[in-house]
């Protein structure tokens, strides 16, 4: 994807993205508000764009095996739990987030959104990036991962 927008995505350790960027090895980071805060990485970067082009899910996973040896009461129980769960997770991070944004901010870096002409050509230019995928990622996973762009993609 940083490929398909002009630039050269280079893969380096999470432990060195800090010196990196200080260094001036690396231009920028992909990484979200919350860990470019924890990371410390707003002390060493003078811009932070919001571009929100990925949405990293969390999911509780149980195999088939445990779910089929559950009562249905527990079984529903594990359900309304894991709804419960995720819900307030989510509501939760949109919360930090907020806060570290705010935090950023707060340290002199300049935070800036991507507008609407400016998503809908990121969405021009990287919209070939998931069938570069076909051969790596099975046919399942990418059909799966368009029909929820195509449910939530902006």
């Amino acid at each position: 994807m940083i490929n398909a927008l002009g630039a050269n995505a280079t893969t380096i350790g999470f432990s060195e993205v800090y010196t990196a960027l200080q260094q001036g090895v690396v231009d920028g980071h992909d990484v979200g508000i919350g860990l470019t805060y924890t990371a410390r990485l707003h002390e060493v970067i003078n811009y932070y764009t919001i571009t929100e082009h990925c949405f990293a899910a969390n999911a509780y996973i149980f195999s088939e095996a445990f779910m089929l040896s559950l009562p249905d009461d527990l079984v529903r129980v594990l359900e309304e739990g894991t709804r419960y769960a995720l819900y307030h997770q989510r509501r939760l991070n949109a919360e930090q987030d907020a806060e570290f944004l705010e935090r950023i901010k707060a340290s002199g870096v300049q935070v800036n959104r991507l507008s609407d002409e400016e998503r809908a050509r990121w969405q021009e230019a990287t919209a070939h990036v998931i069938d570069n995928l076909a051969g790596t990622v099975s046919a399942e996973i990418l059909e799966a991962a368009k029909r929820v762009n195509e449910i939530y993609g902006n």
